[in-house]
Formats: C-alpha cells, sequence, structure tokens
C-alpha cells in the first residue's frame, strides 16, 4: 500500500444520499440517491470519519458497558486513484451508480407523466381500463370494369383483393371489398347522353345558326346555299359561313347565316353586324315554353328589338353605337345581374351572358375594325405579387371552388330515404324488374325491345344542299337591236316587257339557260331576286326577294330561240309546298299600247331575267345528332340523362361521378359579360343512386314524364333513355364529354384477410393465450366510443367465440375471450379460466383465427394507384380507386397515449358536459387532437386527425364519429364538428454564435428544434406561441451565444368572406407578411436608431363565431414543407 503521497485531506464532504424530493408537474423525477463521482466522493470522505464502537468490560453507572470508537481507516491517508483501496471504492461507485441508474429509469417508468417506454404507459394504461388506440383502416371506394364479352351479371364477393401500384418510397397496400356486388359491362361506364336530335329551335340557336350533317364528304364549301325544310311549313335558305369536318365523330359542322344578310347590308359593316346580331338574338325558342313567357325574357326581347329599330333607323354609325353602349348594354347587364343572384333564372343566365358577350365583343370593335375575341385568361393575368385588394383578386373565386367539398351522399343503401311515390313514379325502372321478375325469360329481351323502340315522331327537318347555281334563259342575251341606220352602227336597247309576252315567259315557269339532266321532280328550287330593284319595275313585279319552291315535271331535253338566241333550255314549272303554282314574277297593268317613252321605262323589266339567280337540283344530307353543350351539374331538376337504356339499375346503389370541372372561373380581362372558365381540373364525387326511370327526353333535357300537357314538347325520333338521379345534388359541374359515371363501385377497406391455426386447445390451462402469428390486426372504423372495431374472428371446434372487452363478468361457460397488443404490434388472444370464460376444449389444431392484417397511414393510397387485381372473378377485367383513400391512422404513439390514457376516465362514454365532448372524441380513434367549445345553444368541436390525416367529410372516421357523439350524446343537444384551423408561423431571426463552432452544424440544429417544438405534436389547439418561447428554444441549443429575432407572425389558413371560411390567396399571403416585415411608414427612407420589435405572443383562438361564420379552434405550427417559413441568418 503507497503511503507517500499524503492527499488526506481530499473527500472531506459527504454528497450522498442525494434528495429525492420532487415537485409536482415535472416531465422527468430525480430519484437517484447518488452517483459515481457523489458515491466516490463520499466514501473518501468517510475513509477518516468511519469509526467503531468496541465494547469493553466495564460498566458506566448507568450499568451500560463503556466503549472505545476505534477509527480503523485513518491511517490510509492517500487518496491516489491507482491506489489499490481507492480502486476498491471507484469499483463500488460505479455499482451504486448503475444501480441507481435503474432504480430511477424504473421509478420514472412508474409514473404516466414520466414513463419514457411506450410499453410503460401501455402496462399503466391497462390499470384504469384504457387500451392504446391500434390505428384504424383506411376505406375507399372501388371501380370495376367488367370484360365487354361477359353477357352475365359479374358477382364480386365480399373480401376480394386489390393491391395498390407503390409510388417510390412506399409498399404495396392490399385492400378488400365490404360487401358484394353484382357487376355488369353495361354498366362500367354510364356515359351521359352527349347528343339529341336537331330541331329548329336548335338549329337556329342564339348563339348562331348551325348544324350538324353526317359524314365528313358533304362537298360543301363556303358561301354555299343550304336550304331546311323544318317540317311545319317553315322552308329557310341559307348562306353557309363555315364547314367544320369531324373525322373522330364522324359528322360536320356546317355555320349558317341567313342567306339575304350580305345582300341587304354592306358586308362586315358595324351596322350589319348589330342589326343581324338583335335579330339572332331575340330568338327565345331555346328556352323552355314556362321560361319563356318570363317577363325577364320579354324585357331583354324588348331591348333588343328597339336596338333593331335603331340599327334600322337613319341614325349614324356613331349614334347606334352611343345606343348600344348607353342604353341597350346597361339595360341587358341589370337584368343579367337579377338572374344571377336567383337559381330560377339559371337558364335564362345561360342565354343571356353569351348575349351580352357578342354585343360587348361587336362594340368593342368598332374601334379597331374587327370583332376579335379575346383569348381565354391564362395563369399570367392573375398571378401577380403586387398589391390587390382582395375583392379584386381573381384567385379568391378560384381557391374558394377549388376547396369546395364534394357532396356527401348517405352512409349506406339502409340509410337512403325512399319515398313509394318516386320509386313507383310513371315509367320507374322498377317497373320494367317486376315484369321480368313475373316472367323470367323477358329478362334478357324486355330492355332491348324498349331501348331499340322509337316512341316518339320522326324528326321533320330536313336539310338540302343545291348543287347547281343557274340563271334565267336570256340572262346574257345582247341588246335588243332597235334600228339600223345607213353606214351607222345598229341603234340597241334593252329588251321591254313586251319581249317577255312575246317570248312567252310565263309568271309560273321558269326556264334556265342550260340542260340540266339531274333536275328531278319535285325538287327543290330557290331564286334569288334581291337584286332587282322593285323601285325600276313598272309591267311586272317580284314576287318576293327569295323565291322557295318545289320544281314539278322539269324538262331538260328542250331548245330554245328569244331574246336574239338560241340553244338548251331546262323547263320548270314551279309549285309550292301544297302542290299549288308558285310564282316568280308577276305581269301587272299589261296593255294594248305603249307609248315609245313608255317602251324606254318599261326596258327596266328585263333585270327580272338579267339579275336573278337560281339554285336548283337539291341533294337531301342526311342530319348528325348534335352535342348538347351544357354542363353536368345535376341535370334538369335533378335528373342526368344517360346515352343508353340501363337495365336493373337499383336505388341505393354507389356511383362516382369523374370528370372535369367548369364551374372554376376567372373574371373576363376585358369584362365582356363572361367568365373564363378553368381548364384541366378533374376531380371525383361518390353518390348513390336515387332513382331510375326510363323515359324519352323533352327538348330541355327534362324526361317526358316531368312535364305537363301544356308544356310537353318531345324531341323527335326518340328512344328510350335512363335517367338516374342522385340521393345528394352533384357538389361540382363537370364538362359533359369528360364524365365518366362508374356503375360498378363497391366499397373497401385496408387490411388483407388471414386464415391461421392458432393451436389446440387444453382443457387443463387455464388462460390459454395464442399469438397471431403476422401482425398487425386491421381494425375498421366504427361508430362506437373506440371509433374501431375489429376484424379478428376465433373459432374452436368450427364454433365462434367472441371478443369482451375484459373476462371480469363472464360467466364460466361463457364462450368469449380478451386480446392483448404488446408494443410491438403484436396481438395476444387470451381465453378463461373456467370461472371467467370458458376454458378451451381439449382437441389437436382446433382453434383458428381469421383476421385481415394492414393498418395505419400507408393505407392512404392516392387516387388510381389501387390497380392490381389479386382476385380475378371470371369476367373482370380492371379495378382502380378513383378517389383517394382516407381515414388511415397508425397505433398511438408514447405521448398520445400519456395524454388520453387519463381522458377515458372523465367522459365514460357519456357526454354530458362540453368537455365530455372533447374528451370523448379525443380518445376516438384516428383522432389526434379535439376540443370542444361552447358556443350559442349548441357545442362546437375542432378536431384533428392523428398525425394531422387528412380527414374527409365523407370518410368513414367523420361519419362514425359524428354518429359516436350523436348516441352517446344527448339527441336533443345541437353540435357542430369542424377541422382544425391552421396558423402557419414565420420566424425570421439572427443568430450569433460561440467561438469556434460551425455555423453549418449549429444552424441546423436550431432549425430542427425549432420545427421539434413547434410540431403538429408538440402543440395544442388554442395554445398561443410566444417570442419567449421561441427565443429560449434557440438560446438552448449548444453553441448558440444569443439570437436576435426581427420577426414573428402567423399566417392563418382561412379568414371569413361573405359569411364563409375561405383560404387565402398567394397575394394576400405575401401581401400580409411584407407588411408586417416592412419598416413604419413615418421612417421610411431614414436610419433608424433602433430595431422595430417583432411581437411578443401571437394569440391563437378556440372556436368562436366571426363576421357571420364560425371559426374552428386553430393550431399554430411551424411547417418543414415550406422551409422559407423559418429564416435564419448568421450575426
Amino acid at each position: 500500500m503507497n503511503q507517500d503521497t499524503c492527499t488526506c485531506c481530499e473527500g472531506i464532504t459527504q454528497y450522498t444520499p442525494l434528495k429525492t424530493a420532487n415537485r409536482p408537474g415535472l416531465s422527468t423525477l430525480a430519484y437517484r440517491v447518488g452517483t459515481h463521482a457523489t458515491f466516490l466522493e463520499t466514501m473518501k470522505a468517510r475513509l477518516s470519519s468511519l469509526y467503531l464502537d468496541l465494547p469493553r468490560e466495564e460498566f458506566d453507572e448507568h450499568g451500560q458497558p463503556r466503549v472505545d470508537r476505534v477509527y480503523p481507516l485513518r491511517g490510509l491517508t492517500t487518496r491516489s486513484s491507482d491506489d489499490p483501496a481507492i480502486a476498491l471504492l471507484d469499483s463500488w461507485a460505479t455499482v451504486g451508480a448503475v444501480l441507481t441508474f435503474y432504480q430511477e429509469r424504473i421509478a420514472n417508468e412508474g409514473y404516466l407523466n414520466t414513463a419514457t417506454e411506450r410499453r410503460s404507459i401501455l402496462e399503466l394504461a391497462r390499470l384504469v381500463g384504457y387500451r392504446l388506440r391500434p390505428g384504424v383502416s383506411a376505406s375507399t371506394f372501388l371501380a370495376y370494369t367488367i370484360d365487354l364479352n361477359a353477357k352475365e351479371p359479374v358477382e364480386i364477393r365480399a373480401g376480394s383483393k386489390v393491391q395498390s401500384v407503390p409510388n417510390p418510397g412506399e409498399l404495396p397496400q392490399t385492400f378488400e371489398t365490404s360487401e358484394a356486388l353484382e357487376a355488369r359491362a353495361a354498366w362500367n361506364n354510364l356515359k351521359p347522353r352527349q347528343t339529341r336530335p336537331q330541331i329548329q329551335a336548335t338549329i337556329l340557336s342564339q348563339t348562331g345558326k348551325r348544324v350538324y350533317l353526317k359524314g365528313t364528304s358533304t362537298n360543301l364549301k363556303e358561301n354555299d346555299p343550304l336550304l331546311i325544310d323544318f317540317g311545319n311549313g317553315s322552308v329557310q335558305f341559307y348562306r353557309i359561313l363555315t364547314v367544320t369536318p369531324d373525322t373522330t365523330l364522324d359528322r360536320t359542322l356546317v355555320t349558317l347565316t341567313d342567306w339575304q344578310s350580305a345582300a341587304t347590308l354592306a358586308s362586315g359593316s358595324f351596322r350589319a353586324r348589330v342589326l343581324q346580331l338583335a335579330q339572332r338574338l331575340q330568338d327565345t325558342s331555346g328556352l323552355t315554353r314556362t321560361t319563356a313567357k318570363a317577363e325577364m325574357v320579354g324585357r331583354v326581347v324588348e331591348h333588343l328589338k328597339m336596338l333593331e329599330s335603331q340599327a334600322k333607323s337613319t341614325a349614324t354609325e356613331a349614334e347606334l353605337a352611343d345606343f348600344l353602349d348607353d342604353e341597350t348594354l346597361p339595360r341587358l347587364a341589370e337584368e343579367l345581374a337579377v338572374a344571377e343572384a336567383d337559381v330560377k333564372f339559371a337558364k335564362i343566365k345561360r342565354w343571356l351572358a353569351p348575349t351580352i358577350k357578342t354585343l360587348h365583343a361587336v362594340a368593342g370593335a368598332r374601334s379597331i375594325g374587327t370583332a376579335e375575341t379575346s383569348a381565354p385568361a391564362t395563369g399570367a393575368s392573375f398571378l401577380k405579387t403586387s398589391a390587390v385588394a382582395a375583392k379584386n383578386d381573381p384567385l379568391v373565386g378560384v381557391i374558394q371552388k377549388l376547396t369546395l367539398p364534394p357532396s356527401i351522399p348517405p352512409r349506406n343503401t339502409l340509410n337512403l330515404s325512399r319515398d313509394v311515390k318516386q320509386i313507383f313514379a310513371k315509367r320507374a325502372d322498377i317497373g320494367t324488374q317486376l315484369v321480368a321478375t313475373f316472367e323470367p325469360k323477358l329478362q334478357a329481351t324486355l330492355s332491348a325491345a324498349i331501348s331499340n323502340g322509337t316512341v316518339t315522331a320522326a324528326n321533320p327537318v330536313r336539310v338540302y344542299a343545291l348543287r347547281v347555281k343557274a340563271a334565267p334563259f336570256g340572262h346574257n342575251a345582247p341588246l335588243k337591236i332597235t334600228d339600223i341606220p345607213t353606214g351607222q352602227p345598229p341603234t340597241t336597247a334593252e329588251w321591254n316587257v313586251g319581249d317577255l309576252i312575246n317570248a312567252g315567259e310565263t309568271e309560273n315557269v321558269i326556264n334556265l339557260e342550260a340542260s340540266y339532266d339531274k333536275l328531278l321532280p319535285n325538287s327543290w328550287v330557290v331564286i334569288d331576286m334581291a337584286a332587282v330593284d322593285d323601285s325600276l319595275l313598272s309591267r311586272v313585279k317580284k314576287v318576293d326577294n327569295l323565291i322557295i319552291a318545289r320544281a314539278q315535271n322539269p324538262n331538260a331535253q328542250l331548245s330554245r330561240a328569244a331574246y336574239s338566241i338560241s340553244g338548251k333550255t331546262t323547263r320548270v314549272p314551279l309549285v309550292d309546298a301544297a302542290g299549288k303554282e308558285q310564282h316568280w314574277f308577276e305581269y301587272v297593268d299589261i296593255g294594248p299600247e305603249i307609248t315609245l317613252a313608255a317602251a324606254a321605262i318599261l326596258t327596266n323589266d328585263f333585270q327580272i331575267i338579267r339579275r336573278i339567280a337560281v339554285y336548283a337540283q337539291s341533294e337531301e344530307l342526311p342530319l348528325a345528332e348534335e352535342p348538347i353543350k351544357s354542363d353536368i351539374c345535376q341535370g334538369a331538376q335533378g335528373w342526368i340523362e344517360l346515352d343508353g337504356l340501363y337495365s336493373d339499375l337499383k336505388s341505393g346503389r354507389w356511383l362516382i361521378v369523374s370528370g372535369e370541372r367548369t364551374d372554376i372561373t376567372l373574371p373576363d380581362p376585358n369584362q365582356l359579360g363572361q367568365a373564363a372558365v378553368i381548364r384541366g381540373v378533374t376531380v371525383s364525387e361518390l353518390v348513390m343512386l336515387a332513382d331510375v326511370i326510363q323515359d324519352t327526353s323533352s327538348q330541355d333535357g327534362t324526361p317526358s314524364n316531368e312535364q305537363t300537357d301544356n308544356d310537353k314538347f318531345d324531341l323527335p325520333a326518340e328512344k328510350a333513355h335512363t335517367f338516374i338521379k342522385f340521393a345528394k345534388d352533384l357538389e361540382y359541374c363537370y364538362r359533359r364529354e369528360s364524365v365518366t359515371i362508374y356503375g360498378n363501385v363497391v366499397k373497401a377497406t385496408h387490411g388483407e384477410t388471414r386464415k391461421e391455426v392458432l393451436g389446440s386447445g387444453a382443457g387443463s390451462q387455464v388462460f390459454q393465450a395464442f399469438t397471431l402469428k403476422q401482425p398487425p390486426l386491421t381494425f375498421v372504423a366504427a361508430a362506437n366510443p373506440t371509433g374501431i372495431d375489429s376484424t379478428l374472428k376465433v373459432y374452436v371446434n368450427e364454433v365462434r367465440w367472441h371478443e369482451v372487452d375484459s373476462l371480469a363478468e363472464l360467466a364460466a361457460t361463457d364462450r368469449e375471450f380478451i386480446t392483448r397488443t404488446d408494443d410491438d404490434g403484436k396481438t395476444s388472444v387470451i381465453f378463461g379460466n373456467g370461472q371467467r370464460g370458458a376454458r378451451l376444449p381439449t382437441g389437436r389444431e382446433n382453434v383458428r383465427a381469421e383476421y385481415r392484417q394492414g393498418i395505419g397511414q400507408a393505407g392512404n393510397v392516392k387516387a388510381g394507384q389501387l390497380s392490381q387485381l389479386l382476385t380475378r372473378p371470371l369476367g373482370v377485367k380492371d379495378v382502380i380507386n378513383p378517389l383517394r383513400a382516407s381515414g388511415g391512422a397508425d397505433q398511438e404513439n408514447r405521448d398520445q397515449a400519456r395524454q388520453n390514457a387519463p381522458l377515458a376516465l372523465l367522459a365514460l362514454d357519456r357526454l354530458v358536459s362540453v368537455s365530455d365532448y372533447a374528451d370523448f372524441t379525443r380518445t376516438f380513434a384516428g383522432i389526434g387532437k379535439a376540443v370542444a367549445t361552447k358556443l350559442t345553444q349548441s357545442v362546437h368541436v375542432t378536431i384533428a386527425g392523428a398525425d394531422d390525416i387528412p380527414i374527409e367529410p365523407s370518410s368513414d372516421l367523420y361519419r362514425n364519429l359524428l354518429l359516436a357523439l350523436r348516441q352517446n350524446g344527448d339527441p336533443y343537444q345541437p353540435f357542430q364538428v369542424d377541422l382544425r384551423e391552421l396558423l402557419l408561423l414565420v420566424i425570421s431571426a439572427n443568430v450569433k454564435l460561440q467561438a469556434d463552432y460551425v455555423w453549418e452544424n449549429v444552424v441546423t440544429q436550431v432549425r430542427t428544434k425549432l420545427l421539434e417544438t413547434f410540431s403538429f405534436g408538440r402543440r395544442e389547439l388554442g395554445q398561443d406561441v410566444s417570442l419567449s418561447e421561441v427565443i429560449s428554444t434557440m438560446q438552448a441549443v449548444p453553441g448558440v451565444e444569443y439570437v436576435d429575432v426581427d420577426l414573428l407572425a402567423a399566417i392563418p389558413e382561412k379568414i371569413a368572406d361573405n359569411g364563409t371560411r375561405r383560404l387565402l390567396t398567394p397575394a394576400e399571403i405575401t401581401d400580409y407578411v411584407a407588411k408586417l416585415a416592412a419598416a413604419p411608414e413615418g421612417q421610411l427612407g431614414k436610419l433608424r436608431a433602433q430595431k422595430q420589435q417583432p411581437v411578443s405572443r401571437i394569440s391563437v383562438g378556440l372556436a368562436e363565431r366571426e363576421a357571420g361564420t364560425v371559426r374552428p379552434a386553430q393550431l399554430a405550427i411551424l411547417s418543414a414543407n415550406v422551409p422559407d417559413t423559418l429564416i435564419l441568418n448568421r450575426i
């Protein structure tokens, strides 16, 4: 033993035992009585103070033995660590340090607020009957595609498997159908009707005359004539403006204009365009009769008639333009404002808005000489970062439309409200189904017979191309020689009325200048006499500017000599539609004597030969059906007409409507009265089928049985089509040609079914337990206090046993069991002991389980990812999920369980007080945060998903929560559940480092610490953010000397606007933060002696009424998704 070095003065203080008293509310208990250093120092100190009392044989006056106090270790004066005695003390100090370290750990694990292990909290929670939430599976809806060759219905059984195609970093997820589905190939896509027969009202549309013809080889071109017989005695002659073939749909669009419009007015003149538009836009035949009789339509037409009168008057073009700008357009704008404010004027709005836009275009084009329409607005026209008022920001309306939630159908078919009058309405499909039930052999033929039978009369509209343009015989005749003076040129004059008589021109027969052998009897002939000047005619008159007649037995084999010429001619007798003679001119006051002076005047009568054109040789062109331009919103009166007859569709069936939205618009930058539709936004809506009828369509798109007798006007050549109505109206409007209505739709949830033998029962064993081999066990959303139901089914000797929460209340013969899930997610099945629950009967592998595996956020797959068929019934071709999966939540983590375990004892599944609503909701599976607030006569509950998962109003999680709150609370207490609103923090700070620290390392730690402190998991709803908390968080990072915060702000997710809550636009967000970061106005341009200080606290509110709406509770966090909201600069 080395005694050379004297260090006996070291270690004179005894440190142990350390104090173990802890104040309430600490997150960590101090329970160690010492550490290695304190144990070692204390033992060193006791080397010189340790004594022993040795008894002697002597006794004191009290009869007690006397003792000798001995200090045996005082001689050990060394304190060197390499001394064997000190090394021995160091070893025991290590033992003490280890024991007390784990003793402190064990003590901390025994309390809910200080436990660091999830298993500790799991076991503590079990003491109060709380089971950590195992998570919940996601749900979605699948749309199956059936092979078109499958003639019979295909049954897709419940439990059919579909797997996702994972994105990078993901794993495939398996979903299974929740119920059986009867699928048919015809229901793959219930396509809305795209075309309909053309009628006079649609051909003469207020947006322009046009007709669709079959085929693409019509041999028509611009300026060709086209004749339309509408079948009601109205035969009209038009000039072709454009010819647009569509090879995809095998049809040709021909736009038309009135034939005489170009002849009566100077082509392209401002007055001509105004007059033509005023006349055309007065056409209200495209509206229903009831609507057309409305006072508003009458007022609009009256304004257009006044404009027409002004255009026909002697007013100058400048005066006409002033009348259009000052009178017509303001009046029409007032009517449009009224139509936009009332939904019952929706059809008038669709008629009036294009009318105003067209007139605006003509008025604006006058100053630049053309009426070009403006190009659609693009992103560049509105994504400007300049400071603009919110009401003028075009993105306000766009964002509001984009955030509009889809319609929410009933929970399931059992919750669909049905009306016997509607189900058995006239022409309802249930009638067809009942007939087929009475006579089963009709099932394969009845629907085909109904769908292929033409119900209404044939289309009377006929379209003709007039392939020949001719002129009367004599149109090119030389002037008549009246005298041949000697040595002088002959004297000539125009042919006069007498010559017409002498040539045998008759009023109902026209002789053409050539032989047209293809001119058939009863074909159409049109004589254009617009160039004939009425004022110069004396003894003949034209019947009309345009003569439309039929050729009665034309003769093309004749020759003729008249007007000093001879040649072939075609004689065409003219009759009207009734077969009576049709005059193309008439003689007037023809007498026996005509003076020379009169003859000179009468020569003007020959212009009926020289100045007319004849269009003949009509060829009928087959009509195509015209496209239906209206969008799919909810259809007329709630009905959507399909493109054919779909039989056996039943109410309560799930459908999914997908397509491109047309209700997202931007204001027209040229203020032409109509917004520009933003294209390319494709969405889907889940709907439930409510009613189905098989009927013909009326002209306004409604079923014929919806029309009254006085208001009924069916489309011609109509066959029966299927009309469907949904339980809830569609929330969005869709471009018709983009719409897909999936008919083979079924609900599916995350998780794959497993079947396994658990083991063998042993009647001699109590509390026999088995562990499921393939965790995690799937739990699906349910409307009970826990929010979930287990998918586990246990069979013993092929008899099903049922799961209960506890064995305590079971009788000795109850075939029931409990489950326990450990910290690794493994689930064990535990049976009774014969007193509390029955024991398992003895048998060999007689205990088996059927359950589903898979749970959590991984199941929240995107739309379109579920496309791999793992179960492929015969006839099934494809599958897809048009809607993204939602509602999947991971198992409860440590910190969530720490907070939620006490809550189970507060509400006790009964909702009485306001706080009960929050406590109950907080422990509901899939909910991460909840707070309840008392508003006027109602309770408002704000929720946030576990780990802030998105919660759709149509998801099972949200619906089950509402139902559970209703079932466990006061049925007469109104309540409202809304998703939290975020306040995204914006922090700008300067950081000063201590010497020798690396900036990159320290700033990364500061950023990480701030994101952790102000993360979703660490913040509560309604929890304020203080500047001191921000500074202390940064200051606690090693290497930070001090911090200087320039800006602390919070950007609200939504603001109140006209009784609703809407997202801020990008411009509003940037302007808001820029103003907070800007210097005070009085200090601009000056050197500031003192820097502007950030706010000391950001108030985060609970739910309250704000500007006519309810604002949910707010949650203030820092977002790692937008790194620039946290700006850290080095000082």
